[in-house]
């Protein structure tokens, strides 16, 4: 068996008895003598798995290079090559001090007092970053957490942001807001009755909403424009109060 190479560019192609595959520059560095010469079945094994290795190791160095990964999310992304392969790249970059869990893992936990969301919530985050649950609640434990504090102060925040809503439309949406952070009922209605909330004048509010509608207005066209404008947060009786104005 002979060993040729083509050079297009800055991809290299091997071919041995008519399989190609593209040649890692650490390959071609490593077997340089054995171009355009005969190889033997024992070499060629290793000349492959040595090619695959520098394949994987250097995608996982790209990788590496844009953000941090926990060892089992760099594995993840590296499941294209064969996994013994992906171990010893795990293994030689964990030796280099390039994957470090403990330490990432670490300033997560730090990084978690800068987010809104919930403790059970950023766990959850944690472990789809490829931590075990385990670990993640270790680094926790030691760490005092006040749930009903942290998503008061989340909620002080974003209630400003709904204030020209209809009062019930303003704890509709915070309380949706509180759910995605990841927080229980309990502490949500905890939180929800400790923030102060805009009062706005509802009634010039909804006058202003039915001048946007012609006039007169059937029982179908009421009953729809009723049903629209509870959906936005204002009450029955109010509605019936300004239409009654109208």
């Amino acid at each position: 068996m002979k060993l040729t190479v083509v050079q297009k560019g800055k991809k290299v192609t091997a071919t041995i008895d008519g399989e190609s595959f593209v040649c890692h520059p650490e390959t071609l560095i490593k077997y340089h003598r054995y171009i355009n010469q005969e190889i033997d079945e024992k070499t060629l094994k290793v000349l492959k798995a040595d090619n695959l290795y520098y394949h994987a190791f250097s995608k996982a160095l790209r990788k590496l290079s844009f953000k941090a990964y926990s060892k089992k999310a760099l594995e993840e992304s590296l499941s294209d090559a064969p996994l013994v392969v992906v171990k010893q790249v795990i293994h030689e970059l964990v030796k280099l001090g390039y994957l470090d869990d403990q330490k990432l893992l670490k300033q997560y936990t730090e990084d978690f007092f800068f987010q809104a969301s919930s403790l059970k919530a950023y766990t959850f985050k944690l472990m789809e970053k490829g931590f075990y649950k385990r670990d993640i609640e270790k680094a926790f434990e030691e760490i005092e957490v006040n749930e009903k504090e942290r998503l008061k102060e989340a909620l002080s925040k974003k209630v400003s942001l709904f204030s020209k809503e209809p009062l019930q439309k303003q704890k509709e949406k915070l309380k949706r807001y509180a759910i995605s952070l990841g927080y229980g009922f309990d502490v949500i209605d905890s939180a929800m009755a400790q923030i102060e909330f805009e009062s706005p004048n509802e009634s010039a509010m909804l006058l202003k909403e039915l001048k946007k509608h012609p006039k007169p207005l059937d029982y179908p066209e009421k009953e729809k424009l009723k049903a629209k404008l509870f959906r936005r947060g204002y009450s029955l009786s109010d509605i019936d109060k300004a239409l009654k104005e109208e």
